[in-house]
């Protein structure tokens, strides 16, 4: 939901702000995750349990989205 609000206010037209668009998006994933897995007793700290295990797999995931956008956007224009 919050990518397309950005998509349609024209966030996905440059590479830099698509990336932007992503971030937000997963900075808004992390922050009601970590709110919530903070409710509950863990044998370390939220950061550790819901934050640093997946930040790099997030990241390669924008990675690979801005990789696949030329070629998919051409499909689609078609």
């Amino acid at each position: 939901m919050i990518v397309g609000a950005l998509a349609e206010r024209g966030w996905t037209r440059t590479v830099p702000r698509a990336v932007a668009a992503m971030l937000v998006r997963e900075l808004a994933i992390y922050v009601f995750g970590l709110i919530w897995l903070a409710r509950f007793p863990l044998p370390v700290g939220v950061l550790e349990a819901g934050f640093y295990p997946f930040i790099v797999g997030d990241l390669y995931k924008i990675a690979l989205a801005v990789a696949a956008r030329p070629p998919i956007t051409r499909l689609v224009t078609r």
